[in-house]
């Protein structure tokens, strides 16, 4: 009879060489029997990870820890949502940004008590077009700039953020605009010129950069954020005082909470940046809040 936990670690996240050594394993494995925890462990790199995921799922696990970033966790909460299964977490990635709003710590034996602890809350999650997504689906500017770093990075061997860093100033001097109709916002539709639409799994506090989810993940609701008819030097000017007032404050954005977002477009497909990760999309797309539909372990605070 096999243990009712699973740990599945994504060895090709954030922390990238560090998660697939031997001492890590081992690491990983005495904090887990320190605790008390009895458990299957998976080390899987990203092409394994949804197969891994789905084999589980049909296993008679009730609980699956899943190591790795943001986008890893996207991946286990498609699996897992809507399903008798809890996600346990351990934060791996470099950012973090679902785990730091269920306040699990980042520290790696802490997050182990944590599961350990077993506090178990109910999570919305959100999708596109059938895509689960955790934080936040964009498309736009930050699109652009992804696919950018991902070619700069590819073809000239630089670092991530460096990267980043450039792709953004790049794709900001031209200011490329969409041109979109916005359905389903409570006002009926609205026909805008963009440079991007910012979509999150529930609301952003309003409180200055970065941006967090202070109020949770169990609002039942979709954050929509865009800023139409905005020129490049007010959409810097924007993002300059952003790290020292909540982007809510400035007239130039609109905000909606939505239950349902659908977004029209004379192209037939759109790139959508997902919890980071780009993919494209046919038109139109369609957004929604799947309220409470993922359980996690999550620190007892945030309960």
């Amino acid at each position: 009879m096999h243990s009712q936990l699973a740990v599945v670690i994504n060895i090709s996240s954030g922390q990238g060489l560090s998660l697939s050594s031997d001492s890590f394993r081992d690491h990983l494995q005495t904090l887990f029997a320190i605790h008390h925890l009895e458990a299957e462990f998976y080390w899987v790199n990203l092409e394994q990870l949804t197969e891994v995921l789905n084999e589980i799922c049909r296993r008679k696990f009730t609980t699956v820890v899943v190591g790795g970033g943001d986008g890893t966790l996207r991946t286990a909460a498609s699996a897992l949502s809507q399903t008798s299964i809890t996600l346990g977490i351990l934060p791996l990635g470099t950012f973090n940004h679902f785990s730091r709003t269920l306040g699990i710590p980042l520290i790696l034996d802490e997050a182990v008590k944590v599961i350990a602890k077993g506090a178990r809350i109910l999570v919305d999650v959100a999708e596109v077009n059938g895509y689960t997504f955790i934080n936040n689906a964009s498309v736009g500017i930050y699109v652009r700039a992804v696919r950018l770093r991902e070619m700069l990075r590819r073809r000239l061997g630089l670092p991530k953020m460096p990267a980043m860093v450039y792709a953004l100033l790049a794709v900001l001097w031209r200011l490329p605009r969409l041109d979109l109709r916005l359905a389903s916002l409570p006002t009926g539709f609205q026909s805008v010129r963009v440079p991007f639409v910012f979509i999150g799994n529930n609301p952003y506090t309003s409180k200055p950069l970065p941006l967090v989810r202070e109020n949770g993940l169990a609002q039942g609701c979709l954050s929509v954020l865009f800023t139409p008819g905005v020129s490049r030097k007010s959409l810097i000017m924007m993002a300059t005082k952003a790290f020292l007032r909540p982007i809510q404050q400035d007239p130039a954005f609109e905000e909606r909470h939505v239950q349902e977002l659908i977004i029209r477009s004379a192209k037939r497909r759109l790139y959508v940046a997902l919890d980071g990760e780009v993919i494209a999309l046919r038109s139109p797309l369609v957004f929604r809040t799947r309220p409470q539909a993922l359980q996690v372990i999550g620190a007892e605070f945030h309960s």
